[in-house]
């Protein structure tokens, strides 16, 4: 994560970021080193540790009951002040992501386009990158997304509980598939999406396929 952010910061030249990011993985690296030889020295192999294997370690089949049982041990040992953190990284969270789709301009730098001007986005080149990568993907469409986020955590702060998430983030993803598809017909909208059109790649590639049957 930080060697990210030093690549992506804002308000130094491209030249600079490179030199500090490789800087810091090069720095990195003595450490790496040193926990290979140590699991190597003590396990056989750098990618084993004493508690077994990394691919039954990091299986995706202990994400749900984990989750589950995180959940509940947090609830049973600390108070609900815990959930407040929670839903205020969440609705903030959806806050950014609303500032940062809102003041999107095709003006700004991006991954597939480059400029000299400064980012007219309010947060920045950071929030150049992220909208214009969201819009593309699923166009206008993507505004349920920091919609979403915002109304669960309000709904956390209040209720202290937020009941069927998987349930709501798979509704989620569906309503933002068919909006996806749907803000296809809106047509050349301007300066509000990008040049993927108003349903983006994935609005775009549904149709498409809708069509074929």
């Amino acid at each position: 994560v930080i060697g990210l952010f030093l690549l992506v910061r804002p308000g130094r030249p491209a030249s600079a970021r490179w030199r500090d990011g490789v800087a810091y993985a090069l720095a990195s690296v003595p450490g790496c080193l040193f926990v290979a030889g140590v699991q190597t020295a003590f396990f056989g192999s750098p990618l084993r540790s004493g508690y077994g294997s990394l691919d039954a370690l990091f299986a995706w089949g202990h994400v749900p009951d984990n989750a589950r049982r995180y959940a509940t041990w947090m609830s049973a040992s600390h108070t609900w002040a815990w959930l407040l953190a929670v839903a205020g990284v969440v609705a903030a969270l959806g806050v950014a992501l609303m500032m940062a789709i809102f003041t999107f301009s095709t003006a700004d730098p991006s991954l597939n386009h480059a400029t000299g001007n400064p980012p007219a986005n309010l947060l920045g080149l950071p929030g150049a990158y992220v909208s214009d990568l969201l819009l593309q993907t699923f166009g206008l469409a993507i505004v349920l997304v920091p919609v979403a986020f915002i109304t669960w955590g309000v709904r956390m702060v209040r209720t202290h509980h937020l009941g069927f998430f998987g349930l709501r983030l798979s509704l989620l993803l569906l309503a933002l598939l068919m909006m996806s598809v749907g803000c296809v017909g809106l047509g050349d909208v301007g300066g509000a999406a990008t040049h993927a059109g108003a349903g983006g790649l994935v609005g775009l590639a549904l149709v498409s396929r809708f069509r074929e049957l």
